[in-house]
């Protein structure tokens, strides 16, 4: 499959207690002009009419690609033809396998930013993942106080800085992965839950779709490349 070999494995900080049975990959999505057509083969017609839907030829290709990579990963740990899978969605964008598939068990996440993509993949247990390049933020004052939770906040208010976007962004990608996950999608949930703690540590799920908190997962930070931060969060 055409571009598969920009694929590199994605190690979170603390990969002691992730289970072996979830793999994080990671791919710059800016490719040559043959890359994107090689990938655009095995799109289904719904994602070449989104592909189309993007005015700039730069994200177009960029679409293109990551769904593409995306089949050939998804493909490759099923032993079928990436042209053959079918997505499902929830209502709040969650997706998964669908047809003959949809008991497989495998379940995956993709994120990307920046051109970088990050695709997580996993048997048997939820997932989900998000990238973020690191970048000035604006209104990163009023970001803070609307999407983080009042314990995060104080964390951040003895940080210079640079280290206080830095733990933002970190912030940041754990809240994204873990309401990917879960299923909730970015929501107003984010200021109502806490990700602080060590690279791997376990959490409480909780929220609308699953009643209260007896649900478990662990959040791991990531380091896909130079300049960006990513959050993987796995159902334990």
């Amino acid at each position: 499959m055409p571009g598969t070999e920009k694929l590199w494995l994605c190690t979170p900080a603390d990969s002691g207690l992730l289970s072996q049975d979830v793999q994080v990959w990671a791919a710059w999505l800016d490719a040559t002009n043959e890359t994107p057509d090689g990938f655009w083969s095995t799109l289904s017609s719904q994602e070449r009419e989104r592909a189309a839907r993007y005015a700039a030829q730069r994200e177009r290709a960029r679409f293109v690609v990551a769904r593409g990579l995306l089949r050939a990963i998804l493909g490759s740990a099923l032993g079928v033809e990436p042209q053959s899978l079918e997505f499902l969605y929830s209502a709040k964008g969650k997706p998964s396998l669908g047809g003959a598939l949809a008991r497989s068990g495998l379940q995956f996440n993709l994120a990307h930013s920046g051109g970088l993509a990050v695709f997580a993949v996993a048997r048997n247990r939820s997932v989900g993942v998000d990238v973020e390049q690191l970048r000035p933020v604006p209104d990163l004052s009023d970001l803070t106080k609307r999407c983080l939770s009042p314990g995060e906040c104080a964390e951040l208010q003895s940080f210079g800085a640079a280290a206080k976007l830095r733990g933002f962004l970190q912030i940041w990608t754990r809240k994204e992965a873990w309401l990917k996950a879960t299923g909730e999608g970015i929501t107003e949930l984010q200021g109502k839950i806490d990700v602080l703690g060590p690279s791997g540590t376990e959490k409480m799920s909780g929220g609308p779709q699953n009643g209260s908190p007896t649900q478990r997962l662990r959040l791991y930070d990531l380091a896909p490349a130079p300049g960006f931060l990513g959050g993987l969060a796995v159902f334990s």
